[in-house]
């Protein structure tokens, strides 16, 4: 029996855990210095590896060799490639090794409200209409109506989770939702030949 032992990044990569931190940093060591006009300096060149450098750039901006710049702009980029908020908070704590500056909390919080403020929860199919009478008749309908919302005059917005039940309603109206320019996630239809 061949027995092993998983790291913190092993854990990670295996899926085992949502988050990994990176290495620990040398206590007594405070690789960055992080400052109330949101400017990030590196206190130690030598012990900033690439990786954490990388990682620094995701959410701040490059002002000077070794400085580096928060802003409102940067945070959003980086939690919509997957680099959360908290994590470039946890990321700057770690590596400064002293408790960040009140403006930059309160960066952090601001940037954590915005990003907490609007969520994705289901993708829907803009359908477009023929004319505004198809679009207010679909919209309108007993059934359709529960599974559609009008969107301007001649389209209507059905969720991908009702579509099969919207197509249905739409065939006993007599009308034929095709697959044609759905994209790749559409089903595909066959013809004989």
């Amino acid at each position: 029996m061949t027995l092993f032992r998983i790291n913190e990044l092993g854990s990670y990569l295996l899926g085992l855990t949502d988050r990994y931190a990176g290495p620990a940093t040398p206590v007594g060591q405070p690789i960055l210095k992080v400052l109330p006009n949101l400017d990030v300096i590196v206190a130690d060149r030598t012990g900033l590896p690439p990786n954490d450098r990388a990682i620094l750039e995701r959410f701040t901006t490059r002002a000077r060799e070794d400085a580096h710049k928060l802003s409102r702009d940067r945070l959003p980029d980086a939690a919509e490639s997957g680099f959360g908020i908290a994590d470039a908070e946890g990321f700057l704590h770690r590596r400064s090794q002293h408790e960040l500056p009140p403006t930059v909390t309160t960066l952090f919080q601001d940037a954590t409200r915005g990003d907490a403020a609007i969520q994705s929860t289901s993708t829907a199919l803009l359908i477009q209409c023929a004319d505004s009478l198809i679009a207010q008749l679909i919209a309108h309908d007993n059934v359709l109506g529960k599974l559609c919302l009008p969107a301007g005059e001649t389209q209507v917005v059905a969720p991908d989770k009702q579509l099969a039940a919207f197509r249905r309603g739409l065939r006993e109206l007599g009308f034929v939702l095709s697959d044609q320019g759905l994209g790749p996630g559409a089903r595909t239809r066959k013809t004989r030949s």
